[in-house]
């Protein structure tokens, strides 16, 4: 393995950066997770329709787009000033909506959110994969990635207790300010001497050069398994309430569930992936998804209990199999890892978006079309597998 490093130890560890960052990028995924599991709520609160909520996350899902415009940007090496202006774009965002409390404000405050978090997002995959041995990629790239997991864990179950004493707009309010006071963190966390490390990709995973073969595969499986996720996300509280009379309090309750489900699945990438192999747990991950769906489309109808349980399941498996994705896509480019990565998070982005809309619009007011809704998921899960086979071959 060739480093080309100004000091003697530049892969980073779980250590004081990685938790930094880790911390920041939760706050950051709070903003754009919190919406989600309580459209309902939010439509109330905005005096419109479910429909309506979604279609406005939607079209701020699609300004994330914008993030994936550095990518070029950060092969040359500038992540701290991309990963600053993601983290103040959140902190703006969140509070417009926190402030302005309208349909405008969640459209302005949703768009700046999206285009914040894809910016932190892609910048500091980039910076990680600068920085670690691919054989280690798995463990750096699960750690930073409990963030996604902790802020449903943890900012899900507190925001569902905002909303009940204040309102759906306190957390957006709330977390934005921590953000803007949090930036000298970020700064702290960004060393400034990026280093690229260059090794030889474990059984010939993956090329050491670009290939948009392999990267197309890869690319692919990241919407697929991204689309089934947001699609479920974005209406399963509906189902849960309507179907099995959930409260606001319980909905924030199973979030937190689904926090921990991911937290268990980063953690997993982190301690197994590398390990067990890159495309095999993306595999593994991606075989517990769909047994989660099957769970939704089968027992879950007509049990509270196994309905909870087909959610913990489905969201443990998309954690698992997404993050050791991530780190699979973190060297498919080669030396034009930056340009990947954020085509990765802007077909994400996309896929994101359609969720977002098309989720709230196929299931409509009746929970009974939430279980059909689950076929086209499972199908989306299902078509992964003949993506990512020849991956694991190689």
């Amino acid at each position: 393995m060739l480093v080309q490093s100004q000091t003697s130890n530049p892969a980073p560890r779980p250590g004081v950066p990685l938790l930094l960052l880790t911390s920041l990028k939760f706050l950051a995924n709070l903003l754009l997770r919190l919406p989600y599991p309580f459209i309902e709520d939010i439509s109330k609160g905005l005096g419109t329709s479910e429909k309506r909520v979604g279609s406005l996350l939607g079209a701020g899902e699609f300004a994330g787009l914008g993030g994936s415009l550095v990518g070029r940007d950060l092969d040359r090496g500038r992540h701290r000033r991309w990963s600053v202006c993601g983290l103040l774009s959140c902190a703006v965002g969140g509070i417009l909506i926190g402030v302005l409390r309208s349909q405008a404000g969640v459209v302005i405050g949703f768009c700046m959110i999206s285009l914040g978090v894809n910016l932190v997002t892609t910048t500091i995959h980039t910076f990680i994969g600068d920085r670690t041995p691919f054989s280690e990629r798995g463990r750096a790239i699960g750690t930073y990635e409990l963030s996604w997991a902790l802020s449903l864990l943890i900012g899900g179950y507190v925001a569902g207790r905002l909303i009940e004493r204040f309102s759906w707009s306190a957390p957006f309010l709330v977390t934005g300010i921590a953000l803007a006071m949090s930036t000298p963190l970020l700064l702290r966390a960004m060393d400034a001497r990026t280093v690229r490390v260059v090794d030889e990709p474990e059984s010939g995973l993956v090329p050491t050069r670009f290939n948009w073969s392999i990267t197309i595969r890869a690319l692919s499986v990241s919407i697929a398994i991204t689309l089934g996720q947001v699609l479920t996300f974005a209406t399963f509280g509906s189902f849960l309430k309507d179907h099995h009379g959930f409260s606001i309090g319980a909905r924030g309750g199973i979030v937190a569930g689904i926090g921990a489900m991911e937290l268990l699945g980063s953690g997993g990438t982190a301690l197994f992936t590398d390990r067990m192999g890159k495309a095999n747990a993306v595999l593994l991950g991606v075989a517990v998804m769909a047994l989660g769906s099957v769970g939704f489309i089968t027992v879950g109808q007509g049990s509270r209990g196994a309905a909870v349980g087909a959610v913990l399941l489905f969201f443990l498996g998309f954690e698992f199999a997404y993050v050791s994705l991530l780190a699979i896509i973190s060297e498919i480019g080669g030396e034009r890892r930056g340009f990947v990565v954020a085509i990765d998070h802007a077909a994400v982005t996309v896929a994101r978006a359609a969720g977002a809309a098309l989720g709230p619009l196929l299931v409509g007011a009746s929970a009974q079309h939430f279980r059909p809704l689950q076929w086209l998921v499972l199908g989306l899960i299902g078509s992964t597998a003949v993506l990512i086979a020849p991956l694991r071959a190689r």
